[in-house]
């Protein structure tokens, strides 16, 4: 199981590398190394996590960090709940890219599948539900996926979402963690692959394996689901080394 680590709040960062914040490289060079737990290595991946609940004492002022075009997005969501995620996620990213938690807009670009990207790398991707908000930072290529646990029809979504060989080798376990696992490790490659629910995932078939998963024709993808939050479940995919933990970033 995957355990986490605090990153507190008013620490004192070293110089930044060159093209990574001040936040990022600090959290890459004060992790420990050694098995599959080494941010140190600059091609190995990253994972932070946030409650969106920090925001909440400091909004008014975090809000006015926003650029213009994710202050019309945020304005755009009538629920409070979405807003709140939507300034959290960008709080989040503006910290461990940005510049004295500043990120300019100018330096993001979208894919034609919407999959944002950073000038001069490095590579994320942002998923958020419920309280929380996932970070993936990488490289290369990386997508994340975050999913509370909701009282839906898990088999009825599986049947829509998974491969037939999926389902016989799940034995008709649809129980929220099975199903949440299989799900994310899926949303978690397609957005690595830059088209997230652009293609049918029914037609990736994984193999899950304890706290990871593989996909079938892809070797070099790995994928690591996180179930430390209770009542979430996290995946991070990417083609490098990932975290045996994700990191939680204090937004307050």
């Amino acid at each position: 199981m995957a355990t986490l680590r605090t990153y507190p709040k008013g620490v004192v960062l070293p110089s930044p590398a060159p093209m990574l914040s001040s936040a990022y490289a600090a959290t890459r060079k004060s992790a420990p190394s050694g098995g599959g737990d080494a941010p140190s290595d600059p091609m190995n991946t990253a994972a932070y996590y946030a409650d969106i609940r920090d925001c909440l004492p400091r909004r008014a002022a975090l809000v006015k960090t926003l650029p213009p075009g994710r202050m019309g997005r945020m304005m755009a969501y009538r629920d409070d709940g979405d807003r709140l995620r939507c300034l959290a996620a960008w709080v989040l990213l503006a910290r461990l890219l940005g510049r004295d938690g500043r990120l300019p807009e100018s330096r993001i670009s979208l894919s034609p599948y919407g999959k944002p990207a950073l000038d001069h790398g490095p590579c994320f991707n942002l998923s958020h539900s419920g309280d929380f908000v996932l970070l993936a930072v990488c490289e290369s290529d990386v997508g994340a996926d975050l999913e509370r646990w909701e009282a839906e029809d898990h088999d009825a979504m599986a049947r829509a979402g998974f491969h037939a060989d999926e389902l016989g080798r799940a034995g008709g376990d649809v129980s929220p963690k099975a199903f949440y696992a299989r799900w994310t490790a899926k949303e978690s490659f397609l957005k690595m692959e830059g088209v997230g629910l652009g293609r049918n995932p029914a037609a990736i078939i994984l193999r899950m394996h304890g706290d990871g998963a593989l996909v079938e024709g892809r070797p070099d993808a790995r994928i690591r689901v996180y179930d430390d939050l209770e009542g979430y479940t996290a995946a991070v995919c990417a083609c490098a080394p990932l975290p045996d933990r994700l990191v939680r970033v204090d937004l307050g």
